[in-house]
C-alpha cells in the first residue's frame, strides 16, 4: 500500500484544509518533525481514520469521530464539515477514500452525521453512513489491503510502541498477519495436505501393527494347555521344546 495525497480539514489541529502530497517527497525516507502538540501524530491519525475510521495508536483507538473534530471549529456557526481524503494505491490499482463528519447540509444541525466513500477510477466500491470503523468502506479496504485496522497499525503505521506489540504477539498471531502480508495461502494449503497425509500414514501404521499383533497372538500357545498336553506334544515332537520354553 502506498499513500499518494492526504487532505485534511477540520481534523485535529488542522482547522483549514491541509494537503500533504507524499508523491512530491519521492521514494526515499522523509521525516515529519515538529514540536510537541504541533500535529505530527494527527497526520498518521488522519491516514488511519481515512482507511479504517480509527486512530494510529491503540491508546487513542477508542476515540469517536466527534473527538477528532477540530476544537477551533466547535463554536463556529455554521459548523464546517470535517473531511479526510486519502488517495492510495495497492497492487497496481488506485483508490480514493473520503470520510466526512458534518452537521446537516448547512452545518446548523445539533446532530452530527457520518459518511464514508471508497472509489477506484469512476467506480464506487463502497459507501456507508454507518459508524466509520464498522462499515462497508472499512470492510472493503480491509479486503483490499489484507489487514484490519489493528494489524495495519502494528506493522505498517508503526506508531510509537505499537510495533513492540507485534513483536510480543503469540507466534500463531504473528503467523496469521505475516501470512496475509505475503499471501502464503498455497504454502498453507500444502502444509495442511502434508499434515493430512501424515495422519493417514500414522493410522495405516497403527492398523498394520494391530494386525501383526493379532496374527502373532494366534500363533502363540493357548493359555489352557496343561502340563499333560505339553508332555504329549513333546513326546510326538521333541523339537518343539525350545518354542514351548519361549511361550
Amino acid at each position: 500500500m502506498r499513500p499518494h495525497v492526504l487532505t485534511i480539514k477540520a481534523f485535529g489541529p488542522f482547522k483549514n484544509e491541509t494537503v500533504i502530497d507524499f508523491d512530491k517527497m519521492g521514494n526515499g525516507v522523509f521525516l515529519i518533525s515538529g514540536e510537541t502538540g504541533s500535529g505530527k501524530t494527527s497526520v498518521f491519525d488522519a491516514m488511519m481514520y481515512a482507511l479504517y475510521g480509527a486512530a494510529s495508536g491503540s491508546i487513542r483507538e477508542a476515540l469517536s469521530s466527534d473527538k477528532y473534530y477540530c476544537d477551533l471549529c466547535r463554536n463556529e456557526s455554521p459548523k464546517p464539515e470535517m473531511r479526510v481524503t486519502l488517495t492510495f494505491s495497492n497492487a497496481g490499482k488506485d483508490y480514493k477514500v473520503v470520510r466526512r463528519l458534518y452537521w446537516g447540509v448547512k452545518g446548523l444541525s445539533d446532530k452530527s452525521s457520518r459518511e464514508a466513500t471508497l472509489t477506484s477510477g469512476n467506480a464506487t466500491l463502497a459507501s456507508s453512513t454507518k459508524i466509520e470503523n464498522r462499515n462497508d468502506v472499512t470492510d472493503k479496504i480491509t479486503e483490499i489491503l489484507g489487514l484490519n485496522a489493528d494489524q495495519f497499525r502494528r506493522i505498517v503505521m508503526l506508531a510509537q510502541g505499537e510495533f513492540q506489540r507485534f513483536l510480543e504477539a503469540k507466534s500463531d498471531e504473528r503467523g496469521v498477519i505475516l501470512g496475509r502480508l505475503y499471501q502464503n495461502e498455497q504454502h498453507r494449503d500444502m502444509e495442511l495436505r502434508i499434515q493430512a497425509a501424515y495422519r493417514k500414514l500414522q493410522d495405516l501404521i497403527k492398523s498394520t501393527a494391530d494386525d501383526i499383533a493379532y496374527y502373532v497372538d494366534d500363533l502363540r500357545r493357548p493359555a489352557n494347555l496343561d502340563a499333560e498336553t505339553d508332555a504329549c506334544l513333546l513326546a510326538a515332537h521333541p523339537d518343539l521344546m525350545p518354542a514351548l520354553d519361549r511361550m
